[in-house]
């Protein structure tokens, strides 16, 4: 099986949209909208996004709930800077984020409402799934 580092940058938006479980267009409209946070990159003017981009990406339509993607994104970007625990949550509320473990993210999610992402475990599955050899999904 080949290995694929947190960061390089070897998938299409089509291809991270099946990992990310959203359309196409919902990748390619998030990257022209949002190009600002700098996911993925262009060679020989195609996009190619890493591990890192698409669970940016996933982890900022669960924080979306709690803020609008031009927070949202950039939010999940400096949080999955480098990859997380499989147990670290992303909580997500009054338009700020922070990282908690179980107990401080479900007392967040019960005592204020705050949007709580296993963040930590979307990325590591990501990862395992930018991995897998083709076709063994």
């Amino acid at each position: 099986m080949s290995e694929i580092s947190w960061r390089v940058r070897a998938f299409t938006p089509p291809e991270a949209a099946e990992i990310c479980g959203v359309s196409a267009g919902a990748v390619r409209l998030l990257l022209h909208r949002h190009a600002k946070v700098g996911l993925g990159e262009r060679r020989r003017g195609r996009r190619r996004l890493s591990a890192r981009d698409i669970a940016t990406l996933r982890v900022a339509l669960y924080v979306n709930r709690a803020m609008p993607m031009a927070e949202a994104l950039p939010a999940a970007a400096q949080h999955l800077e480098r990859l997380p625990s499989a147990a670290a949550f992303l909580v997500a509320e009054g338009g700020k984020t922070f990282t908690a473990d179980a107990e401080t993210a479900g007392r967040w999610a019960v005592e204020r409402g705050a949007v709580v992402v296993p963040f930590g475990r979307i990325a590591h599955d990501i990862l395992a799934m930018c991995s897998a050899p083709e076709g063994a999904a």
